[in-house]
């Protein structure tokens, strides 16, 4: 699988040398290279997975829009449906029978967020209202409390009841969202803004964030910090716990 990151989307080209030929001079090799071919991989990447409770399928989601499921025992995909635009995140239900993909295009104008609900037996699909300005890129759910969330490239996160599929909660970051997990009524959220990631990579340094929390019981409410703000790390990634009582987080510094 690729790595996401999580910072833009960006084309992965793979060029193609060759040796014309080589000339000794003073002791040291010239070679002469010559593009002989360049293709673009992207479009063929593998950008979400999940895994059904009973663990006999693997549930995949690419970046072509397809929805693979993929038998562990069969070791080879046994169905597959497709989505209008590509796939950048999902999650599977309680039920293990639905899944919600996350995602939209995300070239030029054409940027635009979609999401909604899968019957992997049946194949039929709900779309939900998506109420993104861009293409989300980062999709985490709580089943027992029945939040799902996404996070948009521009910084919207919005959160979905996954029994009705309506929005119940929005907040505008206005920054670039890099990390998201949900607990209950807690919503843990690590994010840069658009400055600071231009000039740590014109710098070459790694730019620092923190851990915040938003209430899904009181969206109006500001974020709070969860760690404090003097953070030294760049956390990138954030996964709840199946039980609930744990965050995992991982960092750079």
């Amino acid at each position: 699988m690729k790595a996401r990151c999580p910072f833009f989307f960006s084309l992965l080209f793979t060029i193609c040398l060759s040796a014309a030929g080589w000339s000794q001079t003073g002791g040291q090799a010239e070679y002469q290279l010559h593009l002989s071919r360049r293709i673009n991989a992207h479009g063929d990447e593998f950008n979400a997975a999940a895994l059904t409770p009973d663990e006999r399928y693997l549930i995949i989601g690419t970046e072509k829009g397809e929805l693979l499921v993929w038998g562990l025992a069969e070791r080879r995909v046994l169905r597959s449906f497709k989505q209008n635009s590509p796939i950048h995140g999902l999650v599977m239900l309680a039920d293990g029978r639905r899944v919600v993909t996350a995602g939209g295009w995300h070239m030029g104008e054409m940027n635009s967020g979609t999401i909604g609900r899968w019957d992997l037996e049946s194949g039929d699909y709900e779309e939900w209202p998506s109420n993104a300005n861009g293409t989300f890129f980062l999709l985490t759910s709580d089943s027992r409390s029945g939040y799902i969330l996404g996070a948009d490239l521009n910084g919207r996160i919005t959160a979905w009841a996954d029994s009705s599929g309506q929005v119940v909660a929005t907040w505008e970051m206005k920054r670039v969202v890099t990390a998201l997990a949900v607990i209950g009524n807690t919503v843990y959220v690590t994010s840069l803004d658009s400055s600071e990631i231009a000039a740590a990579m014109e710098g070459g340094e790694t730019p620092t964030n923190t851990i915040q929390t938003l209430d899904l019981r009181d969206p109006s409410r500001e974020p709070r910090q969860w760690i404090p703000d003097a953070s030294t790390q760049l956390w990138r990634e954030l996964v709840a716990s199946p039980d609930g009582k744990f965050i995992a987080g991982a960092y750079q510094n």
